[in-house]
């Protein structure tokens, strides 16, 4: 089993970079629906709208000395001049005045930031950006943005070029700080189409389970998700045969990476938020019984990011194989989170924070993979898959979301003197939907300009305040949901902050019955 996940992701890679709505998509797609129809199962393209970034290369010319690299996405075409300034703390809110000149800087330990040191390059004044790598051999492709927030909307462009070159290049270019130099960028955004394959496999009762990666990747992509293409490939040759008592889509999604149109700041998971919106409009969003998300699950430790319901099961499964985990929210870097935001219990199986060496990376091959894990989070899956195509909803483990909610519930409630009184649901299929399309959400804590770090999704997340002072003592002056860019902070004595905002929760949860 293990060679044939091998094999799979081989073929996978000679498909080389593809980014939605590229003639490499579409080359990837129709193989990978070619194979699961050979395998029996019921194939369908749904195409969607996409904005299209290509890079056709650039370059830094110092002195006559000629650095290649790659663009950075999804900057657009330019030429500037100046000279060239190292910056040795990109991160931090000093960054010296550029007044034109071109910025040299090394890639944050969290390659995600970059969009940090180039909005603070550009606010610096600099005309253009080179940014070299942490690690040696290897280049990537990290997606900045012309403004600070993560709106689901339009937004401006990105303003300046920007190249990505190795670690080894920049070595070498900090020794010319000072001198004058040119960078050239051409790229270019066309309005295209991706498209996301759905195979289906009917079952014998209404409703049906989501298994899903993505396929479109920056540079080689093996881990980030072309894994997950494998292991969706095998599973449907596991799986294939027979009708089970609930139905099936093993979905391998477009746009993740990137893709959203008219360079919206949150630009990923694309796809998987337009597919989302297409079950809807097609009613056939209350018949997903649960989805399983395959996303940079390469190694360990595999963190298992999803609502408690779904990931009880899959904490299950695990752990009949042996495997060690990380138990969490469900995470708003994946496509499950386009799931969760309608209500639906889904998880992701990633190990993101463990491949941050090779996240985006030409680095990201096949000898970076843990196979042994692979293998054994593919026979965990298949566990919890069979349980679910077997017993349905009632697979899911309500309990252990309950008991989550009266955890932090009842918290609340000590700190704000509130006896409380909890009961549990009548109907908990409906009211966890509920709960989880209404009450978790990611939140930034702080403020874009001055704070780093990721997005961390909550479970009633205007409570994240108290639960902060809890923890360490400390509540931010700004929290933010990003995506909605709703703000909220403590504009009063914390106690009475709480008690308003349980009061806001309990109505909710009572409504909900």
């Amino acid at each position: 089993m293990l060679l044939e996940l091998m094999r799979f992701l081989e073929r996978t890679l000679r498909f080389g970079e593809v980014i939605a709505g590229t003639a490499s998509e579409e080359a990837l797609v129709g193989w990978l629906a070619r194979e699961l129809e050979e395998l029996g199962w019921e194939v369908c393209l749904r195409k969607i709208e996409v904005d299209s970034w290509r890079d056709f290369g650039g370059f830094l010319d110092v002195g006559g000395k000629l650095v290649k690299g790659v663009v950075t996405p999804p900057t657009l075409s330019g030429e500037v001049e100046g000279r060239l300034i190292a910056v040795s703390e990109p991160l931090s809110e000093n960054w010296p005045s550029l007044d034109g000149e071109i910025a040299l800087c090394e890639l944050p330990r969290d390659p995600d930031e970059l969009k940090t040191v180039y909005l603070r390059c550009v606010e610096a004044g600099g005309s253009g950006l080179v940014v070299y790598d942490f690690a040696p051999r290897r280049v990537r492709r990290i997606m900045v943005a012309g403004v600070w927030d993560y709106r689901w909307k339009p937004a401006s462009p990105p303003p300046i070029p920007c190249l990505f070159i190795s670690r080894e290049e920049g070595m070498m270019l900090i020794k010319e700080n000072g001198s004058w130099g040119r960078l050239h960028c051409r790229s270019e955004v066309v309005r295209s189409y991706g498209y996301t394959v759905e195979a289906t496999r009917e079952g014998v009762e209404d409703g049906f389970v989501v298994v899903s990666c993505h396929h479109d990747h920056w540079l080689t992509g093996a881990s980030d998700d072309l894994v997950g293409v494998a292991m969706l490939l095998k599973l449907a040759e596991r799986v294939g045969g027979g009708r089970a008592g609930y139905g099936l889509k093993l979905v391998s999604f477009t746009a993740e990476e990137s893709g959203a149109p008219d360079f919206q700041p949150w630009y990923w998971i694309h796809g998987s938020r337009s597919y989302v919106r297409e079950l809807e409009r097609e009613g056939k969003l209350d018949s997903v019984i649960a989805v399983v998300n395959v996303d940079s699950c390469s190694r360990r430790p595999v963190h298992l990011a999803g609502s408690p319901e779904i990931r009880s099961l899959l904490e299950k499964a695990f752990s009949s194989k042996g495997l060690s985990y990380v138990p969490e929210l469900d995470t708003s870097y994946c496509d499950s989170y386009s799931f969760t935001l309608a209500g639906v219990p889904a998880i992701t199986l990633h190990s993101l924070p463990a491949i941050l060496d090779i996240y985006h990376s030409s680095a990201d091959t096949m000898e970076a993979i843990d196979w042994s894990l692979v293998k054994a989070e593919f026979l965990a899956l298949e566990v919890a898959l069979r349980e679910l195509l077997d017993k349905g909803w009632n697979a899911l483990d309500y309990d252990a979301y309950w008991v989550e909610v009266s955890k932090h519930l009842k918290m609340a409630a000590d700190f704000a003197d509130i006896n409380l009184k909890l009961e549990k649901p009548r109907k908990p299929k409906e009211f966890f939907r509920e709960l989880t399309k209404s009450c978790v959400r990611a939140v930034f804590k702080g403020d874009y300009r001055e704070e780093v770090g990721w997005f961390k999704t909550a479970l009633f997340p205007e409570l994240q305040p108290l639960f902060d002072f809890l923890r360490n003592g400390k509540v931010h002056k700004k929290y933010v949901i990003p995506g909605e860019e709703r703000e909220f902070s403590v504009d009063r004595e914390l106690r009475e902050y709480v008690r308003m905002i349980l009061d806001k929760v309990l109505g909710f949860l009572e409504s909900s019955e």
